[in-house]
């Protein structure tokens, strides 16, 4: 930029336009406004639709805790939500395109994780790892191998993990474990959580 003898810089007409066009996307890129927010419909019918692309959906939400789970529009629009909010979504997602997904619950001291593991996939999709690899935890399909895995994430033990079915606002429990016993529990139980506050 040529300086005008006043200690002022002064940029040439082409030069400004171009700063002013980046400026303009930047602002963009980062008040979000060039970003779409998806709806329950775009994601069901979206042919190409994968455990793994639907992870992809996410990376850019951001965690914020409710003590309830939101319904999905509400938690695809404010693009902020918890790990029910997402299995809970995952689950009823994937089933609708010909998945197997399946909510499991994980209880650890102080707290409860929910993840979507999808048999097709090997694995589940968890919302705290949206945002690495492919978006799948890869392990086994028992209760106790989920289980294993997702408070290894956590670096603590786990107390009680079980798979339920949410429908209608509730959870119901569909069988569950304890690690001593390793005793399937089974039947239509309500299930009341305290959910993780980690993202």
């Amino acid at each position: 930029m040529p300086d005008t003898g006043t200690g002022i810089s002064v940029a040439k007409p082409g030069v400004l336009n171009a700063t002013r066009i980046v400026i303009q996307f930047s602002h963009l890129l980062l008040t979000g406004a060039a970003a779409h927010a998806l709806t329950v419909d775009e994601l069901a019918n979206d042919a190409s639709l994968t455990p793994r692309t639907f992870a992809h959906h996410f990376a850019n939400f951001r965690f914020r805790f409710d003590p309830k789970v939101q319904q999905p529009d509400a938690f695809l629009s404010a693009r902020a939500g918890d790990c029910d909010d997402y299995a809970i979504l995952a689950a009823r997602i994937l089933k609708s395109r010909g998945f197997t997904p399946r909510l499991i619950s994980v209880r650890m001291p102080g707290e409860v994780h929910v993840v979507c593991y999808v048999e097709e996939a090997d694995g589940y999709l968890d919302f705290n790892e949206r945002k690495s690899g492919d978006g799948i935890v890869h392990c086994a399909n028992s209760l106790e191998d989920i289980a294993e895995k997702v408070t290894g994430s956590f670096d603590a033990k786990w107390e009680y993990a079980c798979e339920f079915i949410f429908r209608d606002g509730v959870k119901r429990l569909v069988r569950g474990v304890h690690p001593k016993n390793r005793e399937a529990i089974s039947g239509p139980v309500r299930i009341e959580s305290q959910k993780s506050t980690r993202s």
